[in-house]
């Protein structure tokens, strides 16, 4: 390929990801889809297969499908991301918490509780692991943890992920603050 059908392509492709962009930030979330499925054909075709912009992109689209209400695209979207920053070796990456986290929101949107909670127990592993143990980036993990546990009939389970939740706060922001009331009101 010559220099000039590369910077082509590249205005081609900067061009689709814009238009993604504004799709998604105006909330139109099916019409968002369409434009991240040509990016990542785009970005497969620069030959970015398994780098992190494909990564990146896949998540994205992962991302617009959950919100357009597409669970099972969704899906394959974040499976294929996690496929490709576990082979890059990526194992404690936020990237791949991100993206277990995005699978599992995905799930327990669908209501698919029963996939949602132990790929919600992975995700909260995972950021722990790259964020750090109390790392605030975990409340609504934990918090979607919790439903689906206890939509399983897993109440002790789903207690503990609360409790971890008020744990979590009170050392964050202290037993005297209105955040930690509000957590402790979550776990009533």
């Amino acid at each position: 390929m010559s220099e000039l059908q590369g910077i082509a392509r590249f205005k081609i492709h900067e061009g689709k990801l814009e238009e993604f962009k504004r799709l998604f930030d105006a909330g139109e979330h099916a019409a968002a889809v369409e434009a991240g499925r040509k990016v990542v054909a785009l970005t497969e075709q620069e030959g970015s297969q398994g780098t992190e912009t494909l990564q990146v992109a896949l998540m994205n689209l992962g991302l617009a499908q959950q919100l357009a209400g597409d669970y099972p695209g969704a899906e394959q979207s974040y499976l294929r991301a996690i496929a490709l920053i576990e082979a890059a070796g990526r194992i404690t990456s936020p990237r791949l918490a991100r993206a277990q986290a995005g699978l599992a929101t995905a799930y327990h949107s669908a209501r698919r509780y029963d996939l949602a909670a132990p790929a919600l127990d992975r995700a909260v592993a995972l950021s722990r692991r790259s964020e750090g143990l109390f790392n605030e980036d975990q409340l609504p993990l934990l918090a979607k943890q919790a439903d689906s546990l206890t939509q399983l009939g897993q109440l002790e389970q789903a207690l503990q992920a609360r409790r971890y939740a008020v744990r979590l706060v009170e050392r964050k922001h202290g037993q005297h603050s209105l955040r930690f009331a509000q957590e402790l009101e979550s776990l009533g």
